[in-house]
C-alpha cells in the first residue's frame, strides 16, 4: 500500500516488496508478472519466509488489490467487476464498504 501511494502512477515489481512477503529477489522468477492472467488452480509457488508471514493480512492485501483491479477493468461498474471476480454483484458491494474502497478511486 505504501508503495502505491509513493509511486502512483508507476508499475511496483515484486522484487521491490519487503522480504516478509516471501518476495526476495530469488523468488521472483516463479511468481506471476502483474497483469498476467493466472488461471484457478494454479500454483503460484510462493515460498514462506523463514521468519514466517501474517496470511491473513497478506491474503487482504491480495484481495483488495484484485477488487481494485477489477473496478478499474469495468470503469467502476460494480456489476461488471463483480462477473471478473467471479462474486455476486451484492457481495462485491458488501466488501467494497468492509474494505472502505470507493468506486470512483478504484476506476481513476
Amino acid at each position: 500500500e505504501r508503495l502505491r501511494i509513493l509511486c502512483p502512477d508507476q508499475v511496483v515489481s515484486v522484487g521491490e516488496l519487503p522480504a516478509k512477503y516471501g518476495c526476495q529477489r530469488e523468488n521472483v522468477a516463479e511468481l506471476p508478472v502483474a497483469g498476467d492472467a493466472v488461471e484457478p488452480g494454479t500454483s503460484l509457488s510462493i515460498r514462506l519466509p523463514a521468519e514466517g508471514v501474517d496470511l491473513k493480512s497478506f491474503l487482504h492485501e491480495i484481495e483488495v488489490d484484485l477488487i481494485q483491479q477489477a473496478l478499474r477493468a469495468s470503469n467502476g461498474v460494480v456489476a461488471h467487476a463483480a462477473r471478473l471476480l467471479g462474486l455476486r454483484r451484492t457481495t462485491l458491494v458488501e466488501k467494497i464498504r468492509k474494505f472502505h474502497l470507493q468506486r470512483e478511486e478504484a476506476a481513476s
